[in-house]
């Protein structure tokens, strides 16, 4: 079986991710990384443990742009806290919601009604 390890900020979040990889995948063992969540901080601080691990294995963030401008800069500050240039390992997928998963969500359903 496979393994997906992924990190999210909340239980939302959780949820979005558990449902996009089955989804899309199918059959395959679901990690969590930080399973009492702990926030964006906490999983910033970790993410160069975690590019670690995607050069083995796949790994899935998902964090939110909170109060940053933009996706790229966000991004940029988080490889830079960890001394990291482009790219990130293959395995790595780090996403960023903008702004929020909430508003993703909403805007997905609001699409579905217009089908």
């Amino acid at each position: 079986m496979n393994f997906v390890y992924y990190c999210v900020e909340d239980q939302l979040s959780r949820a979005v991710i558990n449902r996009l990889i089955r989804d899309l995948i199918g059959d395959i063992h679901l990690v969590e990384l930080q399973p009492n969540q702990g926030g964006f901080s906490s999983m910033k601080a970790k993410f160069g443990e975690y590019c670690k691990l995607a050069e083995l294995h796949n790994v899935v963030i998902l964090t939110d742009l909170d109060s940053a401008d933009c996706a790229p800069n966000l991004r940029s500050d988080w490889m830079h806290e960890i001394g990291r240039t482009e790219p990130l390992p293959s395995k790595m997928h780090f996403r960023i919601a903008v702004r929020e998963v909430e508003a993703c969500l909403l805007y997905t359903s609001d699409a579905a009604d217009d089908l």
